[in-house]
């Protein structure tokens, strides 16, 4: 063998790239990622809005019952309109007379991907005289 030439199996067992193997699983590797992440951004987005919806109905329950706590007097069912859904509250007045309290209970229901969602707030207080 002559000085500068070099044998062609030499050039052969040193090529540089990747094969199309390779480069077909890791981009396998790659989709199945980004399907996971992608998944995982919509049930947060999807869990997000449920949150939400659950406390625009925990709010207007606090609402109510501060509202009868401060004397006001609310009818007994009502329905209200916030962030486009209808929300349906419900109060119930019970008096004890021996604690002398008036337990009260606000029921808030919603419509939520067909489902029925509701929250429950109690409390007890002295009640004012209603107007």
């Amino acid at each position: 063998m002559k000085e500068g030439s070099f044998p062609k199996q030499s050039l052969l067992n040193h090529t540089k790239g990747f094969t199309l193997l390779e480069v077909l699983v890791s981009l396998s590797i790659l989709s199945i990622g980004l399907v996971a992440i992608v998944n995982a951004v919509v049930n947060a987005l999807r869990i997000n809005r449920h949150i939400y919806y659950h406390t625009v109905g925990l709010l207007l329950a606090d609402e109510a019952l501060n509202r009868l706590e401060a004397g006001e007097l609310l009818p007994e069912r009502k329905t209200e309109k916030c962030s486009g859904k209808d929300y349906r509250w419900r109060i119930e007045k019970k008096y004890d007379f021996y604690s002398k309290l008036y337990s009260v209970k606000v029921y808030v229901n919603w419509q939520e991907r067909g489902k029925n969602c509701q929250i429950t707030l109690s409390t007890s207080f002295p009640f004012h005289n209603e107007k």
